[in-house]
Formats: C-alpha cells, structure tokens, sequence
C-alpha cells in the first residue's frame, strides 16, 4: 500500500469499503432475511472448500480447523464468524471487520487504483464507496449490472 509497494497498479473488483456498514445493512435489508440466505448458501457451497483449508492447516495451524462448525453457520455474519475468522487467524468478528475494511486505509493507497462496482449489486455497489475519500490516482468505474464476486455471462446470466 505505501512506498514500498512492488506492485504498479492494481484493480479492486467490489470491494468491501466498510464491513461494518455492510453486515448493518444485511441485518435491516428485507428484515435480515437476505444475510441467512447468503450465509445458507455459503454454508453449502464452501463445504467442500473448507474441508480442503482445514486439511492444508492440519500440521502447522490446528487452532485454524473450522471442522463441523461449518454446518453451525446461519447467516452470512456467522460464515464470517465461524469461517472467515478462524481459517484465517483472527482474534474476533471485530478484528476480522476491522482489518478487512478497505476505507480505513483508502489514505495509504498510493499507486493508481481501478475500483469496479456494480449498479446492481446490493451489498456493495457504489452508494457504499466511500467518494470523499476518493483520490487523484483512483479511477471508479460503475456497470448497470455485475456483482462484488464477478460479471458472469452465461445459459443461466443474462448476457446482454
């Protein structure tokens, strides 16, 4: 992020701005109900991805072994809780929202940045970027439709 940053640019495609804001939002939007379906259909598409994780952390981060605690997950706030912080190492859901949170650190950015958002994406589109913190060396681009983990074309996603 500083100085000494090897990188000469990069692209952030939806980021999380504010993990904060984000899981406030999940709690109130359409009365909660969107966060336990997220955290429904986390729970079963990363079963098998978790299982992988908690094998390569077997020999050298025991502590980080999610095991059966994935089939404890109900919404999108306890995969974060029961996932997301132990695979990684954090202490807490706070310490895991508040070292994920992009905005906090949005100063420290010195190389050029392409944020990517979609109109269309409910959890983090561009009405949750935070644009006075925006800089000269920052370019937003916002599509009318597309999503925080990608832009698929398909059978399935409209493709025009």
């Amino acid at each position: 992020m500083g100085a000494d940053c090897p990188l000469k640019s990069q692209v952030l495609l939806g980021p999380c701005f504010n993990s904060f804001k984000t899981m406030h939002w999940m709690h109130t939007y359409f009365y909660g109900i969107y966060g336990l379906v997220l955290g429904f259909f986390c729970r079963l598409a990363c079963r098998e991805a978790v299982a992988t994780i908690d094998k390569m952390n077997e020999k050298h981060h025991p502590e980080r072994i999610v095991g059966n605690g994935i089939n404890k997950v109900f919404s999108l706030e306890s995969y974060s809780e029961i996932v997301n912080v132990k695979i990684n190492g954090y202490k807490s859901l706070h310490q895991y929202y508040e070292l994920s949170n992009l905005e906090s650190k949005m100063h420290k950015i010195t190389i050029p940045t392409f944020f990517l958002a979609a109109n269309d994406d409910i959890m983090m589109g561009p009405y949750m970027m935070p644009t006075e913190k925006i800089k000269d060396n920052f370019l937003v681009g916002v599509t009318k439709a597309g999503g925080h983990l990608g832009y698929f074309e398909g059978l399935v996603v409209p493709t025009g």
